[in-house]
């Protein structure tokens, strides 16, 4: 980098530099130099004082023994390694959330560009402190807020944190914050201290879980870092609270003074630890601290690409990176869509009066006999009932539930039956004494972001037609 030299000598900055800054665009700056030579700067070098600043035009004229050089360049002017350039978002009624997002960056192969990274600020936080005594960051004024993602990046030290992985906060004061794997464990990580692991069983008859001496009071939280056997109980990513505690065995809620949780098989080995956040085994300084923005948690980047940027031929220290996010933006209700039609179950013949079973729900319970015909002769059986179905679109941060397949009978939360064809027709009522089977699940979709937990599904639920009395005859 050239040094500005005082007036009077062979190279000097001529006026003040003038600045272009936008939020959605790179920073521009020009500036004029006098030089003894006419080639003293070149575009791709940085300029002079801003180091960060590049060139990438120049003119240079002639002035008796040297030369004026009027300088545009482009670059970020603090600290930041990257800036946004352009931001179209898309929030359709179902389906994921998008967002387009051009970046201008000086570290383009960063592993927070990875796939499944989220959307991250341009403020970041320098100088950060950690202590391997408490698990505490330590950063005045952090200005973050519990449950907000953050990607720390560090050259040594902070052992049990990854550099450029990102985390969520857990903030204990305005200046103190620990980090978490998820949402859940940061959120109950201000309960409990981290303590070290120690060895448990369990017995799934009675779901208490055995540990001499353990010294366990009610209401702490506690993870299960590894776990064998144990069914109902989930490993490493989910925080417990601490119910019913005995000297040696104690159980565990997933709220704080709930309902025990049960286990269906014995836990033949694991281990438990008080405390729901990272375990800092090391000391570190200078951790560099990039918040999610707020809002985003959810949105991963599913694809990008790289754009070198140049000028006049020559390669720049910097590239526009085109990243592509998905997930859920914003929380999103349930669009439920109920179609009905007409369906014609039975056209058959029967003559005079016949006796038809009368089922109940699923699976089937038998209630009685009904009697069904004319008096005498011979009648058409045909019988119109609606057929009903039910779509339901939304996203989910859980995964569907395994059972939850075509063939699945009978959601808590499907409409009545009863009252659907009771409001199609007057005559609608005439053909309750069927007693409907329920509904089926007769077909589900689901779209996974990447391994994350931000599900789209579309289930579709059918209900099942009524026994006509031919066909139960």
């Amino acid at each position: 980098m050239i040094s500005i030299q005082s007036h009077g000598e062979d190279l000097f900055q001529v006026g003040n530099a003038s600045f272009d800054i936008r939020p959605r665009s790179p920073h521009k700056m020009e500036v004029a130099w006098i030089a003894p030579a006419r080639d003293t700067f070149a575009v791709g070098d940085a300029a002079p004082d801003y180091a960060n600043m590049r060139i990438i035009s120049l003119q240079t004229t002639q002035d008796g023994n040297a030369w004026m050089h009027n300088l545009d360049c482009e670059g970020i002017l603090d600290s930041r390694t990257f800036l946004e350039l352009d931001a179209p978002e898309r929030q359709p009624e179902t389906g994921f959330d998008e967002l387009q997002l051009e970046i201008y960056t000086r570290e383009p192969t960063d592993a927070r560009w990875l796939k499944g990274e989220r959307r991250l600020t341009g403020s970041i936080l320098t100088g950060v402190t950690g202590e391997a005594d408490d698990d505490l960051l330590t950063k005045s004024a952090h200005g973050l807020t519990t449950g907000q993602a953050v990607v720390p990046t560090f050259a040594s030290g902070f052992t049990g944190l990854t550099s450029g992985t990102g985390y969520i906060a857990c903030v204990i004061s305005s200046s103190t914050l620990k980090l978490a794997l998820n949402a859940a464990l940061a959120a109950a990580g201000s309960v409990s201290n981290n303590g070290t692991a120690f060895a448990i069983t369990g017995t799934a008859s009675t779901s208490k879980i055995n540990a001499t001496a353990h010294g366990l009071s009610n209401g702490t939280v506690v993870t299960f870092p590894t776990l064998t056997g144990g069914a109902g109980i989930t490993a490493i990513t989910v925080p417990y609270y601490v119910v019913n505690t005995a000297t040696n065995d104690f159980e565990v809620s997933l709220t704080s003074g709930g309902s025990a949780v049960a286990f269906n098989t014995n836990i033949t080995a694991g281990t438990c630890r008080t405390g729901s956040t990272i375990n800092i085994t090391a000391d570190g300084t200078g951790m560099t601290l990039t918040p999610v923005m707020v809002g985003y948690e959810n949105l991963y980047l599913t694809d990008s690409a790289q754009i070198p940027i140049t000028a006049d031929g020559v390669a720049l220290d910097y590239s526009v990176l085109q990243l592509s996010y998905k997930g859920m933006r914003r929380t999103k209700l349930r669009k439920r869509t109920i179609g009905v039609s007409a369906g014609v179950y039975s056209d058959d013949a029967f003559p005079t009066l016949i006796d038809s079973p009368v089922w109940y729900n699923y699976p089937p319970e038998y209630l009685t006999n009904a009697s069904f015909g004319p008096v005498s002769g011979t009648q058409f059986a045909e019988i119109d009932l609606p057929n009903i179905t039910v779509t339901d679109d939304f996203i989910s941060l859980t995964p569907p539930p395994t059972t939850l397949v075509p063939g699945y009978w009978t959601p808590a939360s499907a409409p009545s039956v009863n009252d659907i064809a009771g409001s199609l027709s007057d005559g609608a009522a005439a053909v309750t004494h069927h007693y409907p089977g329920g509904w089926k699940c007769t077909s589900m979709q689901s779209e996974q972001i990447l391994d994350k937990d931000v599900y789209h599904l579309v289930i579709t639920w059918t209900y099942q037609s009524p026994r006509t009395p031919r066909s139960a005859a």
